[in-house]
């Protein structure tokens, strides 16, 4: 309860800011903060099988998140910091194997991760790359190192964004993670009316990679401004997941919600 309080007052902090220092944002800033607060969950799959081909099930592993990450832009020059928190509970199946009873053990994941990062941004294209840090409870399929510099993290966009539509492919990089844009992912967004107006939606799909075990069809929208602030949410289901809950009851599907303001330096 104290943490849920906690992070309703920073969004709120982030969200009233500009307006009790009097800022607006304008084409003629040329440094700013872009804050984004993510919160998202979902059920990953997890095939059981031999290494012959048989299928013995497949097992559901619910899990959330929260996530944080902060941009400076000072001209096209940008740094930043992405934060976040991964737990998802333990799982076990199981299954005759034409020989005798086995249970595969799932093992539940709580990991917390940090990873700065530099870039360039530029009106037809933008590129981030930085380093992620994870400290884990157990070592797992997504934070295999257990504690230590874990994986490089890259986000890249092609196009101008307030112009056309553009192309971004990102690795590592989603506020929050899993849910907000999984192990990579790569797809096309565009201003719903196809040009940059503060009052318009957002969108973007594509394809997302969850984990080793499940790559989803995406959809990505913030909406227009509220008090110089976007909510977004991200939503996706693995290719073949409506068809598999037949199978298995099992429904494999990720989302996350985002918060986003920008601030004037």
């Amino acid at each position: 309860m104290k943490r849920d309080k906690y992070i309703i007052g920073v969004a709120l902090a982030i969200v009233l800011y500009p307006y009790l220092v009097g800022f607006t944002p304008d084409s003629t800033d040329t440094s700013s903060l872009e804050i984004t607060l993510g919160y998202g969950g979902g059920a990953t799959s997890r095939y059981a099988g031999s290494c012959f081909g048989d299928y013995y099930g497949v097992v559901s592993q619910p899990y959330r998140e929260t996530g944080a990450e902060i941009i400076y832009r000072n001209n096209h020059i940008i740094a930043g910091l992405q934060i976040g928190d991964y737990k998802a509970e333990g799982a076990s199946h199981t299954y005759y194997d034409e020989v005798d009873y086995t249970t595969r053990e799932y093992d539940p994941i709580k990991s917390f991760y940090a990873a700065p990062f530099v870039g360039m941004d530029h009106n037809i294209f933008e590129i981030r790359i930085g380093a992620m840090r994870v400290n884990t409870a157990n070592p797992n399929r997504f934070f295999r190192n257990g504690k230590g510099w874990e994986t490089p993290t890259l986000y890249t966009r092609i196009g101008d964004k307030n112009k056309s539509i553009y192309f971004t492919f990102s690795y590592m990089s989603g506020v929050p993670i899993i849910g907000g844009g999984g192990y990579w992912n790569a797809g096309f967004g565009s201003w719903l009316n196809f040009t940059y107006n503060p009052d318009s939606p957002e969108l973007w799909i594509g394809i997302i990679k969850q984990d080793q075990e499940n790559t989803a069809v995406g959809i990505k929208i913030q909406s227009f401004k509220i008090l110089n602030t976007r909510v977004g949410a991200v939503f996706s289901m693995p290719i073949g997941g409506i068809l598999a809950t037949k199978r298995t009851g099992v429904v494999p599907y990720s989302f996350a919600f985002t918060l986003t303001t920008l601030l004037g330096l």
